[in-house]
């Protein structure tokens, strides 16, 4: 399931009802359901279901206390006996006095024992005479337990029936515009994941995957693996290392730690292929495109037409970024506004027909139908691009 229709879903699922979301690692899991806390003003809980040394994590460590026992003979004489018997302290993080998300991470990573203490919390957020405040949630969040690539358990189906459970399956745009952009994850980093977005989340791909299984340490990408790239080409770029023939050299292995050989070598070809003389955000800022430029471009397009729409994508990433001033109607915003529009439409035009058509529907008209403030403005500033994004459409159509 997508975030779109996961959000949906949530605003009409009880907020009582446990929700499990099931999906591989580094996908966004954990993140997203942090991001909805912040979104309902709920105080996030977390619990990790791996730390659980036993039940006592949950059921909190038994002490001795004295209680009073009243009660009353046949003659209705009331009699009070005073008994040692053992209570349990509950854990600090179950005690909370406003109304909270609690996540539990990773819970079929968690001993048995543990899993059995909570099934009365997920299925009415009561764990004795301890309840959550009126208005929390739960989530929870699983790796799959298929082809025994993750060390996980099974959930039976009375643990399983508490929860509604869901494929968690975000697109590589919704991971694009609702963490990576946000989060000024490198234009390089979102550039190639535009260009290959099959990249972004090989474990979901049973050919990639399987080439894993059995492996020892062996690294394919993940979406938190990119994030991870994109903070070693910052501080890279930082100390000039990328603009040395060492460091030229030592991209491929360094980024290779972190989403494998295969992308990694993706990655530098990409990355120093746009450092020669495609830099997005230099070439938005010119006067007027070059006829150098337009070559490189128009050669790309024989030879890595996935490179070319990624190239497209992160100009489209500096307009998205620039959108106040690209929406502003002050007179020296109007005038960067034009140059940018002219600029974006003047890269797109001189690219062979096939990456046009390719580019427009991928970064462009998608925009269009999503009605993205960026996209609407720049029909509003540059009228050509009515006809830009229309002859896309009609192209498409007619390969169809």
């Amino acid at each position: 399931m997508n975030i779109k229709t996961l959000t949906l879903a949530c605003s009409i699922i009880p907020k009582k009802k446990s929700i499990m979301l099931k999906g591989v690692h580094g996908i966004g899991k954990t993140e997203w359901v942090i991001s909805m806390a912040k979104k309902w003003g709920l105080k996030l809980v977390i619990w990790h279901a791996s730390h659980a040394a036993d039940a006592t994590d949950i059921t909190g460590l038994p002490k001795i206390i004295k209680e009073t026992i009243i009660w009353y003979d046949k003659d209705g004489e009331k009699h009070e006996d005073v008994h040692e018997i053992t209570a349990s302290c509950p854990p600090k993080w179950m005690l909370q006095k406003e109304p909270v998300l609690l996540l539990l991470d990773e819970i079929n990573r968690g001993l048995s024992i543990a899993m059995n203490a909570i099934m009365q919390l997920t299925n009415d957020q009561t764990f004795d005479d301890i309840q959550l405040p009126e208005g929390s949630r739960i989530f929870a969040c699983i790796n799959p337990e298929d082809n025994g690539r993750y060390d996980v358990s099974t959930l039976d189906p009375a643990q399983l029936s508490r929860f509604v459970v869901y494929e968690f399956d975000p697109t590589s745009d919704e991971w694009l515009e609702g963490y990576a952009i946000p989060n000024n994850v490198h234009e390089a980093v979102i550039g190639f994941i535009k260009a290959h977005p099959e990249y972004l989340d090989p474990y979901t791909l049973p050919e990639l995957a399987e080439t894993c299984v059995g492996q020892d340490a062996i690294k394919l990408p993940d979406r938190r693996g990119w994030v991870c790239v994109s903070d070693i080409i910052k501080n890279g770029e930082e100390i000039g290392l990328w603009k040395t023939a060492t460091g030229v050299l030592d991209f491929t292995e360094i980024v290779a730690g972190v989403v494998g050989i295969g992308a990694a070598d993706k990655m530098a070809q990409f990355y120093f292929d746009q450092n020669k003389a495609l830099n997005p955000s230099e070439i938005m800022e010119m006067t007027a495109v070059s006829e150098k430029i337009h070559k490189i471009l128009y050669d790309m397009c024989k030879e890595d037409l996935p490179s070319v729409v990624g190239f497209v994508g992160s100009c489209q990433l500096f307009l998205q970024q620039h959108e106040t001033e690209l929406l502003s109607k002050e007179a020296a915003d109007v005038a960067k506004s034009k140059k940018w529009a002219n600029n974006f439409y003047d890269i797109i035009t001189h690219l062979q027909p096939d990456a046009k058509v390719a580019a427009l529907s991928t970064v462009l008209v998608d925009a269009i139908k999503r009605n993205k403030k960026w996209a609407i403005g720049l029909l509003k500033i540059d009228t050509r691009f009515k006809d830009l994004a229309w002859s896309a459409v009609s192209t498409k159509k007619k390969d169809y």
